[in-house]
């Protein structure tokens, strides 16, 4: 009986801490926002990005939470998952959280998949679902979650095109 409760024990243990850990993880205190989002733009033109497109992106993945980790265990500004950044930028899972580098690899990430699939539809679709699926079924893979997330993310980058467009009439 008492190995049962040492065990219910630890599993509520485990449990209480991965809900409350994106909700401490997510306290951004060595950077202010402008500053994230000067890195942004920094990365985003290293990389040949529109830095609106980035900013956007990253304001979908993680409203510019630097520590925060998804369910399906993504992490950091551009929610990059740790073997996917190890493979594009050879980070290691603790150096996604430095928000410079997550982002660079991030940018990095998202401009070889614009390149890839030579759309920035698919390579929201592919950033989302993953760019094996993606590229297999040549289109957006038909997911809700992905479709929205793509359609959203496009129609706040072209507000502001055409929102700068008109202001410069």
């Amino acid at each position: 009986m008492h190995f049962r409760f040492i065990t219910y024990l630890c599993s509520l243990i485990i449990v209480i801490s991965s809900i409350s850990l994106p909700v401490f993880a997510s306290s951004n205190k060595s950077f202010s926002k402008a500053q994230l989002k000067s890195l942004a733009d920094q990365a985003a033109v290293r990389h040949d990005l529109d830095p609106v497109l980035f900013r956007i992106l990253i304001h979908h993945e993680s409203t510019w939470r630097t520590r925060i980790i998804s369910s399906s265990g993504a992490i950091g500004l551009t929610q990059l998952m740790p073997n996917t950044a190890k493979g594009i930028c050879g980070l290691s899972r603790q150096e996604l959280f430095n928000p410079k580098k997550n982002l660079d690899c991030g940018a990095q990430y998202f401009a070889s998949l614009i390149k890839r699939f030579d759309s920035v539809e698919l390579a929201l679709c592919a950033y989302n679902a993953g760019p094996s699926i993606t590229a297999k079924l040549g289109r957006c893979p038909n997911y809700k979650v992905t479709r929205k997330y793509a359609k959203s993310i496009q129609t706040a980058w072209s507000r502001h095109v055409w929102s700068n467009i008109w202001v410069l009439d």
